[in-house]
């Protein structure tokens, strides 16, 4: 199907453009929903948002630079098609591939479609379990892969560059628990349930695929309630605070998420949440206003709890969950798909924490 580059959100919501729908389009935006496969007429590079997450979703990214190949492939509009990329490089790279394109007729065999469709099913992720840790931080030169259940794999995985790379990787870091995250979702809202109820009382109707326009309007709803109707309590903050007194006051933080449903075998989780900056001097001026003390330009107060709320909003960005939908990792606790139901797993965000400068 052929939508140009910036009607592609306006067709994925109104479900022109579905997620079993090849695209053709004549631009590569910054993001891209799911579909099942890509041909542009825009070159884009390889280590491009979008590439890295046609990788991360085994999905078909091509571009096509000849006007009589483009032509051949705007005939086969709104038809089924089979579209096949080989790489001929050991290194799987978008740098050189071959492309197969073949337009199917109205009686193609419906069993040999389907066995063609089934080889797109992604395969079961092996998640790590989410636990308790018992801290809300921890430095992350401690941490090694296995507290990914405790941290997410970001910021587990990043102790192995602090021991490994001790003068070429950021320091002071710190990495973030979900004990926060639990903690934060069990707060009270004005409605009366939990932040954790209500959400889950939002999206637990959701299956794949779903109707994309409610979804996005429950998850805006849902980003919303976190990033301006929530509070962390005082003693989360202080905890938190004292953990980042290590770095520098007057410089901003980055905070990154950290799923426990990333850097799997199968799943890398690329590009799908938001990173934020904060300054932990707002928090400690003693007012709410600014200018921020990290950049005087800033006529607003920029806090580190400001950025945590917005990282775990993305939690919820359109297709970080319609993504966790497809590959049935509910972490609401729903469908196990081909889990069996006492390893059903549950994944949520950590944080990864440094100083950054300037502020994004």
């Amino acid at each position: 199907m052929f939508v140009s580059a910036t009607n592609i959100p306006t067709a994925y919501a109104n479900g022109s453009l579905r997620p079993t729908d090849i695209l053709l389009t004549d631009g590569v935006p910054a993001e891209l929903p799911y579909v099942a496969g890509i041909i542009t007429f825009a070159a884009a590079t390889p280590n491009s948002h979008v590439a890295i997450l046609a990788k991360s979703y085994n999905v078909p990214f091509v571009y096509i630079a000849e006007q009589g190949m483009r032509d051949r492939i705007l005939s086969y509009t709104n038809r089924e098609v089979a579209l096949q990329l080989t790489t001929p490089d050991s290194l799987g790279t978008l740098s050189s591939c071959r492309m197969l394109l073949i337009g199917l007729d109205a009686d193609f065999d419906p069993a040999l479609k389907a066995e063609l469709l089934a080889l797109k099913q992604p395969p079961p992720l092996n998640i790590r379990r989410k636990e308790r840790f018992g801290a809300y931080t921890s430095l992350t030169t401690d941490l090694r892969p296995e507290d990914a259940r405790f941290f997410g794999g970001k910021a587990a995985n990043f102790g192995l560059l602090r021991r490994v790379l001790p003068t070429n990787s950021p320091t002071p870091s710190l990495a973030i628990s979900m004990d926060l995250w639990d903690d934060f979702m069990d707060q009270v809202m004005s409605s009366g349930l939990t932040l954790r109820a209500e959400t889950s009382n939002r999206l637990a109707k959701f299956t794949y695929p779903p109707n994309v326009a409610a979804v996005k309007a429950e998850l805006s709803t849902i980003r919303s309630l976190i990033r301006n109707q929530t509070q962390f309590t005082t003693s989360q903050q202080q905890t938190i605070l004292a953990a980042l007194s290590p770095l520098a006051t007057n410089r901003n933080i980055r905070f990154r998420s950290s799923s426990n449903v990333e850097d799997s075998d199968y799943f890398s989780g690329a590009g799908l949440y938001d990173s934020f900056s904060g300054c932990s001097g707002d928090d400690l001026d003693g007012d709410n206003s600014g200018p921020s003390i990290c950049d005087p330009n800033d006529d607003g107060e920029r806090d580190v709890f400001r950025a945590i709320r917005r990282v775990y909003a993305s939690f919820y960005n359109d297709n970080a969950f319609l993504e966790r939908l497809r590959l049935m990792a509910n972490e609401l606790g729903g469908r196990a798909g081909k889990l069996h139901l006492e390893h059903r797993f549950q994944l949520f965000p950590g944080i990864a924490a440094n100083e950054s400068s300037p502020r994004v």
